[in-house]
């Protein structure tokens, strides 16, 4: 079993989508964020939001050597929301 790989995903906008549009713009930014990721994920994956603008990926038994295609992966998923 391989350890597996942590990474934090930043939304770099959410503040200045909250002080434009308000906290229901904020909140349907996380949702697209979560819906985005949804479909790249195995059961054994978990994607959650740990701050206001931080959402965490943990991708059990994966090897260290696919990190980087794993964020490319999660940017490319992540770019049009």
């Amino acid at each position: 079993m391989s350890p597996g790989i942590l990474l934090f995903v930043t939304l770099e906008n959410d503040a200045d989508i909250f002080k434009s549009y308000g906290i229901e713009a904020s909140f349907m930014t996380h949702k697209a964020t979560i819906d985005a990721m949804q479909p790249a994920l195995r059961q054994s994956d978990m994607f959650a939001r740990v701050d206001d603008n931080v959402f965490c990926l943990l991708l059990n038994d994966m090897p260290m050597d696919h990190i980087e295609l794993v964020s490319e992966r999660v940017h490319t998923l992540l770019d049009a929301v």
